[in-house]
């Protein structure tokens, strides 16, 4: 309990009574399990464990309620208001706009209720809804709250919590010991992903974790890790997948190249089907009507998935879909009685 406390009060005392109520063993698992036994292990500090637990939670897109609880805990174990929203925005690169924009909405709710002051731009994107306007550009720039060697970590938590990337977690180990990072903290990182991602993603990484560790125990080499052509300046990075963006959004497209992209988004985002792309795929809808396609392209688009990405998948983009389609026709009927009116 002192480990949750210095993490934040705020959100676990409701879920606590919850737990309580269900089965008094399910609180005790959580407390002592997830909490004594994980998070308030030694060789990684709770500050670093807060940082790479919103990296995580962020990157899996459907915990919305534990992302606000652990932003809460950067804030109460010492990071910035600016470090927490870098922290978000870092999976921008590695998992995709919709997480992003969802962590960044999370945090900047999180920080107005705290009345901490946010970043004006990001603020405004974060609540929007598709992700491909030109003010991505200046409103996800990286602060550079987080030092190298902090976003390095972060950056591994992402990698690890996306499962089968085993090249790209080799390099961001790598990477990580090069800035610094240990091994024995390192380990931690695998350990507490086990609370996140479960056992039977974490173990095989416990395999590339080792083969890193030997491979870099038996060479010394002396490279200066600022020079390592290894390791992801998040920075840079996430600046170049931005200009990617806004070269996409500057290009004249044709109308058969919208429709196109707008129902490939469509397709993408059922696939995914994780609560923080709900949002996108609802604006992906509306302006695929927008654009003049049918309802029974954008269906179609949505069922030819089930073979990807199974009837769950399928169903919740449908009603999705179907709320969109509602909502255009509600418009369509409001702007038809308000001609009406004007021509009277």
């Amino acid at each position: 309990m002192s480990t949750i406390r210095k993490i934040g009060d705020e959100g676990f005392n409701s879920l606590s009574a919850a737990l309580d109520s269900l089965d008094p063993d399910f609180k005790k698992l959580l407390i002592e399990g997830a909490y004594a036994d994980i998070i308030a292990r030694p060789n990684l500090s709770l500050k670093y464990r807060e940082l790479i637990t919103v990296a995580v939670l962020t990157t899996m897109g459907n915990a919305e309620p534990a992302l606000k609880y652990h932003a809460g805990g950067m804030l109460n174990t010492g990071w910035t208001p600016e470090a927490l929203l870098e922290t978000v925005t870092l999976t921008l690169a590695y998992a995709g706009a919709p997480v992003a924009i969802t962590g960044a909405r999370v945090v900047t709710t999180l920080l107005a209720q705290r009345g901490l002051v946010v970043h004006r731009d990001l603020h405004r994107y974060a609540h929007d809804t598709l992700p491909d306007r030109p003010r991505v550009q200046s409103a996800f720039k990286s602060s550079d709250a987080l030092t190298k060697k902090d976003r390095q970590l972060a950056t591994l938590a992402i990698v690890m919590a996306q499962g089968n990337q085993h090249a790209l977690i080799r390099q961001h180990l790598k990477a990580c010991l090069l800035l610094g990072w240990k091994r024995n903290e390192l380990t931690e990182v695998l350990i507490q992903l086990t609370g996140y991602i479960g056992w039977p993603i974490v173990l095989p990484l416990t395999r590339v974790a080792l083969d890193v560790f030997a491979a870099t125990a038996s060479q010394a080499t002396g490279e200066d890790p600022a020079a390592s052509t290894g390791i992801a300046d998040m920075s840079a990075e996430i600046a170049h997948c931005l200009d990617e963006f806004e070269m996409t959004v500057a290009r004249s497209e044709s109308p058969e190249e919208a429709k196109a992209r707008q129902l490939t988004d469509i397709a993408c985002l059922t696939c995914l089907a994780r609560n923080a792309d709900a949002q996108t795929l609802a604006a992906h809808v509306r302006e695929a009507l927008a654009l003049g396609i049918s309802r029974r392209e954008i269906i179609t688009a949505i069922t030819r998935c089930h073979a990807h990405a199974g009837v769950p998948a399928v169903q919740s983009a449908l009603r999705i879909a179907n709320t969109a389609f509602e909502a255009s026709s509600h418009s369509e009927r409001n702007t038809s009685e308000d001609a009406e009116l004007l021509s009277r």
